[in-house]
């Protein structure tokens, strides 16, 4: 009886101390919205003789690529100075080439990690780093190669075209940082298990710039921070 009791408050103070530190909230998240101020500079229209079958005859290529609210899309948020690790990527960094673009425009690469370059297209592209820091390459992908890996072990911005298809324009970004995202579809972005502390937090966009600002985050909260870029 008094084993059986003994085993009972064991279990009891097991229960209790998994379930009180579970509930301890380890970081907060930062999340937020960038817009735009001012009007985007209008696409421009270009016609296409080069593979028309897989391309199309013509595109429209813009510059800046917004949600139907004038949130931009492919801006990279990046915490500067905080420590500790991000959540961890399910895999690889990839691009891929699909209707002779590349997709998506921006690409976040953590430092050390790999970038898999993807050809759904089926059809010859060249693709051609323009990284200064990392080793640059220029390497044909036909169709039947379907990936090319490639890794990076040096912060840096860059840009990715296609030799084949002159109007295709990419751009990486290998990040020391480790909390960093690329805007989705409707302009947000979201931080998570952020250390507590108070940070400098910096959007970039291609063709908008940048901007920094102050966030302060506390365990367990949710810090907003939204940007209004605007067209140089």
């Amino acid at each position: 009886m008094l084993q059986g009791n003994f085993i009972g408050l064991f279990i009891a103070i097991a229960i209790v101390f998994v379930t009180g530190t579970s509930g301890l909230a380890a970081g907060g998240t930062i999340t937020g919205k960038v817009g735009l101020t001012g009007e985007a500079p209008p696409p421009k229209k270009l016609a296409i003789a080069k593979d028309p079958a897989v391309c199309g005859t013509e595109k429209m290529l813009g510059e800046v690529q917004l949600s139907p609210d004038k949130g931009v899309l492919y801006a990279v948020v990046r915490l500067l100075g905080a420590k500790g690790a991000a959540p961890a990527p399910p895999g690889n960094a990839v691009i891929d080439q699909k209707g002779c673009l590349f997709n998506p425009t921006v690409v976040v690469v953590p430092k050390g990690g790999n970038l898999d370059i993807t050809n759904s297209d089926g059809i010859l592209h060249n693709v051609h780093t323009h990284s200064t820091v990392n080793r640059p390459f220029n390497r044909s992908q036909p169709g039947f190669v379907k990936k090319i890996t490639q890794k990076y072990d040096r912060p840096e911005t860059f840009r990715l075209t296609c030799d084949v298809h002159s109007w295709m324009l990419g751009w990486v970004v290998v990040a020391e940082e480790p909390f960093v995202a690329v805007t989705d579809g409707s302009g947000t972005f979201q931080l998570a298990d952020v250390p507590a502390g108070t940070y400098k937090l910096e959007v970039w966009h291609p063709a908008l710039g940048n901007q920094t600002k102050d966030v302060t985050v506390a365990d367990g909260a949710e810090a907003k921070v939204n940007f209004e870029l605007a067209v140089k």
